[in-house]
């Protein structure tokens, strides 16, 4: 097993998990779920459809963490023969909103100051050719590490496909896991079934392994790395289009006035004022899951239809993001 993972850059584990635990583990973070979106105010269908990641201080990641970390280190550490340090986690999901096919990228890129060797990503529903599977292409690993695929950008138009003849998808059951270098290139398709697609992922570095020269991220004109920055930019000095003054307004404070300005200003600069409402809504879902349960967008969905409803419209106008 060990030499397909250095030849391949990525190994199926088959049953890592039982069909009772995978089972408790859905209950928990199906519970948690329900429980942050109480929090908010809002439906969890509401919720998943401007989240769908979970980072490992969110009390939806911990709701397993504490359940499968141990389990998962100690099997890890028996097949690779190496002493090895959890590094972080995530609940990852594809809904019936979140479908879109996350492009091929390195691991490691997104990391160069904080980086790990290798992800065990578990799942916890079957996933076939239809439900979004993970895809490599095997050996890339031995590749070196490129700067970060900013995916989102320019304007959430991918241009990060890659064709190659080592690609392949990989259909699982729930339970079963896929070990993979940080290095290897690799995404997921689209999810065509729309139905929910649960997975546990956690990160590793094997002690006394270096890690290979990896390149300072590179923020684009309006991506993954800025977007939330640049939104708030751009709502704060168009205001300036209503001769109302910035004031120092927090996020929500900021989404709340336009939500204003639009209801008393419809189709405005040929704004549809209903759409651009509701897409700010969901952006102010996805700030308050950010900051309490350490959430983030995991296709790029919310920004992305903010840009197209209303962003790229006030932007034509104040001129702050080169398109």
């Amino acid at each position: 097993m060990m030499d397909l993972l250095e030849k391949d850059g990525f190994l199926v584990v088959r049953n890592l998990l039982s069909a009772s635990q995978v089972k408790e583990c859905l209950t928990l973070i199906k519970d948690s779920i329900v429980k942050a979106s109480n929090e908010l105010g809002v439906t969890k269908e509401d919720y998943l459809s401007c989240t769908g990641r979970w980072a490992t201080k969110s009390p939806i990641t911990r709701s397993v963490s504490f359940m499968l970390d141990d389990k998962i280190k100690e099997y890890l550490e028996n097949l690779l023969r190496s002493k090895i340090t959890f590094k972080k986690s995530n609940v990852i999901c594809k809904t019936s909103d979140i479908t879109d096919p996350i492009p091929f990228h390195q691991d490691i890129s997104y990391s160069p100051k904080d980086p790990y060797h290798f992800s065990l990503w578990v799942s916890l529903n079957d996933v076939c050719k239809d439900s979004a599977p993970l895809r490599v292409i095997g050996g890339s690993h031995k590749k070196q590490v490129e700067t970060a695929a900013d995916f989102w950008s320019p304007y959430f138009i991918d241009e990060h496909n890659v064709n190659n003849q080592n690609t392949r998808s990989i259909t699982v059951n729930q339970g079963d896991a896929i070990i993979f270098d940080s290095k290897l290139w690799h995404g997921s398709d689209e999810n065509r079934a729309r139905k929910d697609r649960f997975a546990y992922v956690t990160r590793w570095v094997t002690e006394g392994k270096d890690f290979p020269q990896i390149p300072d991220i590179k923020p684009t004109n309006f991506g993954m790395f800025n977007c939330g920055e640049l939104t708030n930019q751009i709502l704060k000095e168009s205001l300036s289009l209503f001769d109302i003054k910035p004031k120092i307004l927090n996020k929500e404070a900021l989404i709340m006035l336009w939500i204003e300005i639009l209801t008393a200003n419809n189709n405005f600069g040929g704004i549809d004022s209903v759409v651009a409402i509701k897409d700010l809504k969901k952006l102010n879902i996805l700030n308050k899951a950010c900051d309490l349960h350490d959430a983030g967008n995991i296709s790029g969905l919310v920004y992305k239809n903010l840009w197209h409803s209303l962003l790229s419209i006030l932007n034509k106008k104040i001129k702050l993001v080169k398109i």
